[in-house]
């Protein structure tokens, strides 16, 4: 049974393969197009910087402290900061617009916003950002990442924040863009350093930003809150004397130069952000014990000495099903509905063959039925024998056969011997061929059942009378017809009757 459930194993885990590579497809089809939509918000991002740096005096001039305008797609294609075939939307169907802020005197900002379409999924726009770089950034979902809202758009891997208050808040899902360098930007006029700046320092987000690997010489960061990273490398093994290099709770993620682990005092869950259970996909699996699903145990239920492996309530199977040792086949199912079995078929109830034909094949033999009929079609003779081979009684009703050879019941057909049932036939033990009835326990030849007689003449002539063969006399056998089926004349000796006796 062991045997059975890991080749079943094997079947359902070759099965997740296909859907796998299906997925792969869809991934990658899809993360082009979050490549081309990154592309064009690159263009966006430089193109306002451009045409910022090219109208400072006139849009400082223009613009309000405090206040926005919003720049045309078709100005910045006309000035060739964009190319002549740029198109207003992403390819989820979101609208691009650019808009210049002059927050205090003197100081101008572009954003870069996507409103409309389909909105991205958290994921998607993280990834749009990301490859982007540091000036593209989202507008997240409330909640999304530990805390953010929707109220205020994030740069990628947290490179800066932006209050979206003065502006279309395009909404969450959508993008948002900062040009954050450049003369006529919002860097002009403001003088920065090299220093690491521990508060925000408005329209400056690089004074926040590490531009350096950072070093900690093995000390601990302590209370830190999200951390948002592309990449974590953490020490292989067990690390300060734990179970992995990863820690939440009491959990461990263990990993070292071949092998991954999830160390946990109880049970391993994967699950959707509601907590609901999440599907798993994965090349092969490899399990040390059973398995139960739709909510099986993976252990109670089995039957008595079964060790298991797969407790479940249905298994279908798109190719086949086999069951052997050591890669050889013994019993298998293919999906074309053909069952072999190496051995034998113990069936409890009832086997229902639904097409007409010969059902059961033993060597040239088969066993035909149909919707009134069946039979035993062999190149030579059929049987009914006992479990050692020896002849076995048949019984039925009636019986129709083209000639039926009697056998000597063992040598003891013989007129006056013993026998069982009354009824029996059998040929007297002499090559003769004489049929013997058991009557009343005894063999017999059988009477005739169809006899006759001539009684004696009108005139009372007996010259020509003949008796019954089988009463001696003049009548007919019990349980016989006397039938008088022609008249006879014998001239002056008068009429007698041939009288016939059949059975009834």
């Amino acid at each position: 049974m062991n045997t059975i459930v890991a080749l079943m194993i094997a079947t359902v885990i070759g099965i997740m393969i296909l859907p796998r590579y299906y997925s792969m497809v869809e991934n990658g089809t899809r993360q082009g197009s979050l490549a081309v939509t990154a592309g064009q918000f690159q263009d966006l991002i430089r193109a306002a910087g451009q045409y910022e740096n090219a109208h400072t005096s006139e849009l400082t001039a223009a613009i309000p402290v405090g206040g926005t305008t919003q720049i045309a797609l078709s100005t910045l294609i006309s000035e060739h900061d964009l190319p002549p075939a740029f198109t207003a939307t992403n390819p989820d169907g979101q609208a691009w617009s650019v808009y210049i802020q002059q927050p205090t005197s003197g100081v101008l900002s572009a954003v870069i916003e996507s409103s409309g379409g389909t909105s991205y999924i958290p994921k998607d726009e993280v990834s749009v950002a990301a490859m982007t770089g540091h000036q593209g950034g989202f507008v997240p979902y409330d909640g999304m990442l530990g805390g953010l809202t929707a109220d205020t758009a994030y740069g990628a891997s947290g490179t800066w924040r932006f209050n979206m208050a003065g502006l279309p808040n395009p909404g969450p899902g959508h993008l948002v863009g900062l040009v954050s360098a450049g003369a006529g930007s919002s860097d002009a006029g403001v003088t920065t350093n090299d220093y690491l700046y521990r508060t925000a320092v408005a329209g400056h987000p690089e004074l926040n930003k590490m531009l350096a690997p950072l070093d900690m010489g093995g000390n601990t960061i302590n209370n830190a809150n999200d951390v948002n990273a592309t990449r974590g490398v953490f020490a292989g093994g067990n690390p300060n004397g734990g179970y992995g290099g990863v820690k939440v709770a009491s959990a461990y993620l263990y990993g070292d130069d071949n092998n991954a682990a999830v160390r946990t005092p109880g049970a391993v869950f994967l699950q959707h952000y509601d907590g609901s259970s999440a599907d798993l996909w994965a090349g092969q699996g490899h399990f040390g014990s059973n398995i139960g699903t739709r909510g099986y145990d993976p252990y109670v239920g089995l039957p008595t000495g079964w060790g298991g492996g797969v407790h479940s309530w249905d298994g279908y199977f798109e190719g086949g099903l086999g069951v052997g040792t050591g890669g050889n086949v013994s019993t298998y199912v293919n999906n074309q509905g053909y069952v072999s079995i190496g051995d034998r078929l113990e069936v409890q109830n009832s086997v229902r063959v639904m097409q007409n034909g010969c059902a059961f094949n033993v060597g040239n033999a088969c066993f035909y039925g149909d919707n009134d009929n069946l039979a035993i079609r062999a190149p030579g003779a059929a049987y009914v024998q006992h479990a050692d081979g020896s002849a076995a009684d048949l019984g039925a009703g009636n019986v129709s056969a083209t000639t039926v050879r009697l056998g000597t019941d063992n040598g003891n057909a013989w007129p006056g011997n013993g026998c069982s049932p009354n009824g029996a036939l059998a040929t007297k033990n002499d090559n003769s061929g004489l049929l013997l009835v058991c009557q009343s326990g005894v063999w017999r030849a059988p009477q005739a059942q169809i006899s006759g007689y001539v009684p004696t003449t009108t005139n009372g002539f007996a010259g020509y009378n003949r008796t019954n063969s089988i009463t001696g006399g003049y009548s007919c056998p019990a349980g016989t017809e006397d039938l008088g089926i022609e008249t006879i004349w014998y001239g002056n000796y008068g009429y007698s009757t041939l009288h016939l006796c059949s059975a009834q």
